[in-house]
């Protein structure tokens, strides 16, 4: 597949060096793929969230790193859409937060 957004997974390394190594694993594993379904894509990354229209959210370690995309099919193309950190993320609860 090809790979484009890049840029945001770079600006998620700089902000998180310690997920360095897990992207640039997952960015190899997508550009060596070669999806034909989205059964595929789910069959991988089993915690990853598929809908039917392309847009799929990876979960890093255990859902500490989210990667939005657009899997385009037809073209053999991944779009990085967003990339964040759950524990930097705004919306997110802080550690040892109690509801």
């Amino acid at each position: 597949m090809q790979l484009t957004g890049i840029l945001r997974l770079d600006a998620l390394c700089a902000q998180h060096p310690e997920c360095r190594g897990l992207v640039t694993a997952w960015r190899h594993e997508v550009e060596d793929a070669e999806w034909t379904s989205l059964r595929q894509v789910r069959e991988r990354y089993i915690t990853a969230t598929v809908a039917k229209d392309g847009t799929v959210v990876f979960r890093l370690l255990q859902g500490l790193y989210q990667l939005a995309t657009l899997v385009r099919l037809d073209k053999g193309i991944v779009v990085v859409e967003r990339a964040w950190s759950t524990a930097s993320d705004q919306n997110a609860a802080p550690q040892g937060a109690r509801h």
